[in-house]
């Protein structure tokens, strides 16, 4: 019974691809075959991001000049942010590759802090840190797990607190 289904499907299918085959013009099925073509690889005002991102203006402007500032929009001293990412830097850079070079692990990291500190939108991040939403939303868990993992020695929780 059920191999006398599946094939009275394939039949109809079959069928109906004729159909709808013989039913398209030419220019409908040059459609189909040709498809949008990537007009670019990476965005230009992503490439620019060495030279025009937050994380340019956090390391030059804030940390060298504004430390108090720097400390604002990070909610972590020069000091602490060094130690931090000393201890992550490795387990989260990742290569640069012939297509692109890799998000630095300073930026991530100060992406990353300033997510935990105000909450801002992926959208909003992505115009201040010159980093596509969708690239922040694949290493933010990363990064979020390697400080969890190199700080927890400082972490200690309560078991008392919690009721279920």
């Amino acid at each position: 019974m059920e191999s006398l289904v599946v094939e009275a499907c394939s039949i109809l299918s079959g069928v109906l691809a004729q159909q709808l085959n013989q039913r398209l013009t030419e220019s409908d099925r040059s459609m189909l075959k040709s498809r949008k073509k990537r007009r670019w690889w990476v965005r230009q005002w992503i490439q620019k991001r060495k030279s025009n991102g937050g994380s340019m203006f956090i390391s030059r402007e804030l940390r060298n000049e504004n430390p108090e500032d720097f400390k604002n929009i990070l909610r972590m001293s020069d000091t602490h942010f060094n130690y931090l990412l000393n201890k992550i830097k490795f387990k989260i850079q990742k290569m640069d590759t012939t297509m692109r070079e890799a998000i630095p692990a300073d930026t991530k990291l100060k992406l990353t802090l300033r997510y935990l500190a105000t909450g801002d939108s992926f959208k909003s991040l992505e115009y201040f840190f010159i980093v596509p939403k969708c690239t922040i939303s694949l290493f933010l868990p990363e990064v979020c797990s390697e400080i969890y993992s190199a700080l927890a020695e400082f972490i200690e929780v309560s078991q008392n607190n919690f009721k279920f």
